[in-house]
């Protein structure tokens, strides 16, 4: 007759023995390792074992918790169905993130959209002129006729895709637009100072470029000086020749009245 004993293992019925004892059999299962290979191996068979046990159930037991302990695990299976759901959450707002910073690293200027909404932009530089270009500090960026509250920064784009950043006089934008480049660092404010000399250097050969290179100690490229002299000498030269002329010319309408 088949029986379970309490740990749920199933077993045979041989006899019911004095002191309510119950004799059992059950099939066990047993291993042999041998050696004789590199590897190893090992050889499995069964024995039929008697023993005995004080109590059989004609069903397998069913184990049974204190109700404190069944419904702490049924808050524990809540919490780690929250905790599943959160997870599933956060993929998706990654997944979103993602999607997102794909967006805005199509336009380089955007990525200053979400540093300015942290609280992370702290500089400001200018390049609108090489006389106007400047470094300064987010807090110095009051508006020109109400000091309690900032100038307005605004994001200008093009139908092809090229976006720029400025800075009106004005918390309303009534006033003038100045391109500015957003920083999260005077150092970085400084960086893109010296890219911005650059481009302008390899380009263009004026004294504003070398006044602005000293103000905020940036590198010039090698004999800029001298160019940006040259070319002044060049323009004096050119001036005192047409001078000349102009003075020849005068000098002959002179003559002729005479």
């Amino acid at each position: 007759m088949k029986k379970y004993t309490k740990t749920g293992q199933e077993v045979e019925l041989i006899q019911k023995l004095d002191g309510g004892m119950f004799l059992v059999a059950a099939r066990r299962i047993f291993e042999t390792q041998y050696s004789d290979y590199d590897d190893g191996y090992s050889d499995y068979h069964s024995e039929r074992e008697l023993f005995t046990v004080e109590v059989l159930f004609d069903e397998p037991p069913v184990l049974k918790f204190h109700e404190a302990i069944e419904r702490l695990t049924l808050e524990v299976q809540a919490l780690k169905d929250e905790e599943r759901s959160m997870q599933s959450r956060m993929k998706d707002l990654e997944k979103e993130h993602r999607a997102r910073m794909d967006k805005l690293q199509q336009y380089d200027k955007l990525e200053y959209l979400e540093e300015f909404l942290d609280g992370a932009i702290t500089h400001y530089v200018t390049v609108e002129t090489y006389s106007d270009s400047r470094i300064f500090a987010l807090k110095d960026t009051n508006s020109e006729y109400d000091r309690k509250h900032f100038r307005l920064l605004g994001l200008f784009g093009k139908t092809e895709g090229d976006v720029t950043w400025r800075l009106n006089e004005y918390r309303d934008g009534s006033g003038g637009w100045t391109t500015v480049i957003p920083c999260k660092s005077y150092e970085e404010a400084l960086e893109e100072m010296q890219r911005y000399l650059d481009e302008q250097t390899n380009n263009k050969t004026n004294s504003s470029l070398i006044e602005l290179a000293e103000e905020y100690n940036l590198q010039l490229p090698e004999g800029y000086k001298q160019k940006v002299a040259d070319r002044k000498k060049k323009n004096k030269q050119r001036e005192e020749k047409k001078l000349e002329v102009q003075l020849a010319k005068a000098r002959d309408d002179v003559k002729r009245q005479k």
